[in-house]
């Protein structure tokens, strides 16, 4: 999950869609993505299904408490800013 998390950032990044003082590459716009990168994004993104599944489950076996609740806000957020590069990118 790590790995895929870095690769999404690293992507994130690439494209724009992070702050480009810390990351100067964030200031390009790229138009399409290679095998590698949609490779990545769709890792990145199953990867955040999975930890929402998992938070969720926590939650609906021991209630709706911090951090779960938190956490689980968190990675719906995530999958939310990757839906917006799949759109983007007409990835499916």
């Amino acid at each position: 999950m790590v790995l895929s998390w870095i690769m999404g950032l690293s992507i994130l990044a690439s494209l724009g869609a992070i702050d480009g003082a810390a990351f100067p590459l964030g200031k390009q716009i790229m138009t399409t993505l290679n095998e590698i990168e949609t490779t990545a994004l769709q890792e990145a993104l199953d990867d955040e299904y999975h930890a929402w599944a998992t938070y969720d489950q926590v939650i609906n076996d021991f209630g709706l408490v911090r951090p779960f609740s938190n956490i689980r806000d968190a990675e719906a957020r995530h999958i939310e800013a990757l839906l917006t590069l799949f759109d983007q990118y007409d990835l499916t």
